[in-house]
């Protein structure tokens, strides 16, 4: 891929009698496939931030490696490419709604996170006024009960974020906890559009307090490396634009997409090829 790749950047690509420029501007994936590609060492280890040199931790209980580069990557030879840069960190899917938001609901209901759980009746009142929202025309999926919640997908929880929870979390949290919230909610949504765009570094001083009070709130046993991700954001927004364009949501849809194409798990790749062909052929003008 990589040899493809580089002849490609250096020669460029003829298509319909034009040269067309093609660049690799950036690789988006969640955690592990991010250390997995990069041959670092994954989110759960020492030193394995891959944006800077914080180091985290080691537990007791599981071995720490002193190093953070552990085999080494193709990636590395592909032109006009920094690994470091331009392999994101600051998806949407991932980072934030399902690392962060929901990683926060679990901890409130389930008092995991070092504060008081919610009661089932407070649980019964927050999914009950959740469930009131009125749904955008891009929202299709219908509010599930925070019983649900270990099934909610990404979706849910963006939903959740962006139209439900400042107002209705607000008698159901300290005030510590929920101002510190706060900080989270007006970071994400100014970085969810470039309307935004002149307050980006308003949300990224945001972000920063939020992750610096998070121990103050929480504790640090609670502090994770999605939570600690939010502060390099800023840097990626600056770098290629909005959350929406750097973030995995096409992707996972498109993924029903390939598995549809697919009869049986015998294989799978040459299923795969096989019906892509056989789809280009079909439309293929006469």
């Amino acid at each position: 891929m990589v040899e493809e790749l580089n002849d490609l950047i250096s020669n460029g690509l003829d298509m319909h009698g034009e040269n067309v420029a093609v660049k690799l501007l950036a690789i988006v994936a969640d955690t592990p496939a991010r250390s997995f590609v990069k041959g670092v060492t994954s989110h759960i280890g020492y030193r394995s931030c891959l944006k800077c040199a914080i180091e985290g931790e080691p537990s007791i209980k599981n071995d720490a490696y002193p190093g953070h580069r552990k085999v080494y990557t193709p990636l590395l030879d592909i032109l006009f490419f920094d690994i470091v840069e331009d392999i994101c960190v600051a998806d949407r899917m991932h980072l934030i709604d399902l690392g962060g938001i929901k990683r926060l609901l679990l901890g409130w209901r389930d008092g995991t996170m070092g504060i008081k759980r919610w009661t089932e009746k407070q649980c019964e009142q927050i999914s009950e006024a959740f469930q009131k929202v009125l749904k955008p025309l891009e929202v299709h999926r219908k509010q599930r009960h925070l019983k649900y919640l270990s099934h909610w997908k990404a979706s849910e929880c963006a939903f959740f974020l962006h139209y439900a929870s400042f107002v209705i979390i607000k008698d159901h949290l300290p005030v510590e906890v929920y101002k510190h919230f706060m900080l989270l909610f007006c970071a994400i949504t100014l970085f969810s559009s470039t309307v935004h765009k002149s307050k980006w570094h308003v949300a990224g001083q945001l972000l920063n307090k939020f992750v610096e009070n998070f121990p103050n709130v929480y504790g640090r046993q609670y502090m994770t490396s999605n939570f600690h991700n939010l502060q390099h954001i800023y840097d990626e927004m600056l770098r290629f634009g909005s959350l929406s364009l750097i973030s995995t949501y096409p992707f996972e849809n498109h993924l029903q997409f390939l598995k549809r194409l697919l009869r049986s798990g015998w294989k799978s790749l040459e299923q795969a090829i096989n019906r892509l062909a056989e789809l280009d052929e079909f439309k293929m003008p006469k």
